[in-house]
């Protein structure tokens, strides 16, 4: 592919009017912009929203003279309301704004919709040329891939557990310790675990979905970044008990796992898009 990749900037109010022009009833990893606002409020928003567009070329007048998403435009948004495939990734740091990104793939394109440096109520979409590229901007917002992997073993708790140390581990990590202790965590393992909890450096996920027959193909992971490390966090089932498994890993392991879930999920729906273009 020659030349810049195409990208634009909109807020968020700007990206859902888009994207319900395209026909789409939501966005992935998009908040409602309007909570609580009465409809009158909505829908002074949409007129300043349809207004700037306009202004800025993203809008045009269809043959029928109803308004219309920009040729420039149309493929990348699409993309984002229409996809085949996404990677969904979010990453919080105490005391900032939470930070979301997606990344998807439609029939046309594939493109990065991230949030703006500076704003929450803004977003960046820019055309990507391939699934490496995708892979290493998604492992870059995860931060320095040489982090050593932190003391302890991987274990297993309840989903209420984990909820319950969470709360007490806020009263300092001595009480978040004790607790895990008391459910059968090792002693090494519950003091790192603990410490995470208390004071972690950042926690998030990593979600990657495949549009199925009848129902999304979904894979992913949480992770909470302490002092000593990263502890990765999958949720699993025993019976009718929800569990959620915990594992000290470094950075290189949680890279890896971010390329291997873009390549299963991504790879699929490659696949199944050359196959109904070849037949």
């Amino acid at each position: 592919m020659s030349g810049d990749p195409r990208q634009i900037s909109v807020s968020t109010v700007e990206l859902v009017y888009l994207a319900g022009l395209l026909g789409a009833d939501g966005l992935l990893g998009v908040d409602d912009p309007f909570p609580g606002q009465m409809a009158a409020e909505v829908e002074e928003a949409l007129i300043r929203a349809r207004r700037s567009l306009a202004g800025r070329g993203m809008l045009a007048l269809a043959v029928d003279r109803t308004v219309a998403v920009s040729d420039e435009a149309t493929g990348l948004v699409r993309a984002c309301a229409q996809p085949e495939s996404s990677l969904l990734i979010t990453y919080t740091v105490p005391a900032e704004p939470r930070r979301v990104c997606c990344f998807h793939l439609s029939n046309e394109m594939m493109v990065e919709m991230r949030m703006g440096p500076s704003s929450e109520s803004v977003w960046v979409i820019t055309e990507i040329n391939d699934i490496a590229e995708v892979t290493a901007r998604a492992q870059a917002m995860l931060g320095p891939g040489d982090q050593a992997a932190p003391p302890g073993a991987p274990v297993s708790l309840r989903e209420v557990d984990l909820q319950v140390a969470c709360t007490a581990a806020e009263a300092g990590s001595e009480v978040g310790e004790a607790l895990l202790a008391e459910k059968g965590i090792p002693a090494e393992t519950a003091r790192c675990l603990a410490e995470a909890l208390t004071n972690p450096v950042a926690n998030g996920s990593v979600l990657a979905m495949r549009k199925g027959d009848p129902e999304w193909e979904v894979n992913g992971f949480g992770f909470l970044w302490g002092a000593g490390g990263i502890w990765l966090m999958q949720p699993k089932h025993s019976g009718e008990v929800a569990l959620v498994e915990m594992a000290p890993v470094a950075g290189p392991q949680m890279q890896a796992e971010v390329e291997r879930l873009t390549a299963r999920i991504w790879a699929k729906a490659l696949g199944g898009m050359r196959g109904e273009q070849s037949g």
